[in-house]
């Protein structure tokens, strides 16, 4: 999922950017980084992102010109604002922007695992057009908790479609077990072996629909489950598919070709 970084304070640019490749490091999102104005705006209008990450230090020159020049952009997605120097407007300069998740930036405050935390759930609260996801013929719109595929509807349990939602989020990360049936039962845990039970429903309602889509979900025994990115995939699909060549009867043994 790529993400649009634009920093305001040019003098901490290094040290930022070093900080938010950190802690986006080993997630779905990809940052890409501004500090020109004129840069952000080519960007979101000839390239494109997904989220909008804007940090923003009210002592700096003008630090809300970029999300008021973001909305005259064609950029529909979700912004999230990590801020310094809080003061007591900030907060309400930032909503009547757009803002859509805010969270005061300083290392000392912003734990490990916060920023990817804000980037999840402003993509999934956001009610905009990016509130679906597609890998190929797959879509799951994460708004409305719904599967489909080539544009017919799948029918998942409640269960089944939280184990989805949960690995396709987390795309090309190997997941533990733990960490699913904590997303799915929190602390109640039950001993039984649903979360297979869910994987396998999962796999076979996906190969219903094309044979080989099960494939999407790679079970790495004694870690937990990945889910494949899409060319990933379509890579694994091509290389199962082994061509015979062709054997005359004139070629074959004498008590097989009669």
């Amino acid at each position: 999922m790529r993400v649009l970084v634009h920093i305001t304070d040019s003098e901490a640019y290094e040290a930022q950017a070093s900080f938010i490749s950190k802690e986006l490091e080993d997630t779905n999102f990809q940052p890409e980084f501004s500090l020109d104005m004129d840069d952000f705006v080519s960007i979101i209008e000839h390239c494109g992102c997904e989220i909008v990450l804007a940090l923003i230090d009210e002592n700096s020159r003008e630090p809300y010109a970029a999300l008021d020049r973001l909305q005259h952009t064609s950029f529909e997605g979700p912004v999230v604002c990590l801020f310094k120097n809080q003061k007591t407007r900030t907060l309400f300069n930032l909503l009547t922007r757009g803002v859509t998740n805010t969270a005061c930036y300083n290392e000392a405050v912003l734990s490990e695992g916060t920023l990817p935390l804000l980037m999840v759930n402003s993509y999934l609260g956001y009610n905009g057009a990016i509130r679906t996801k597609s890998f190929g013929s797959l879509t799951i719109d994460y708004h409305a908790k719904t599967v489909s595929f080539n544009e017919t509807r799948l029918k998942f349990t409640a269960r089944q479609y939280d184990v989805l939602e949960y690995l396709s989020l987390h795309e090309g990360e190997i997941i533990k077990e733990s960490d699913l049936l904590d997303n799915l039962y929190g602390h109640d845990i039950p001993e039984s072996n649903s979360l297979h039970v869910f994987v396998s429903k999962i796999r076979k309602i996906l190969d219903n629909e094309e044979e080989g889509w099960s494939n999407i979900i790679e079970t790495r025994k004694g870690h937990g489950y990945r889910f494949r990115p899409y060319e990933e995939l379509q890579e694994f699909l091509s290389a199962e598919v082994v061509q015979f060549p062709e054997r005359s009867r004139d070629n074959l043994p004498s008590a097989v070709a009669g």
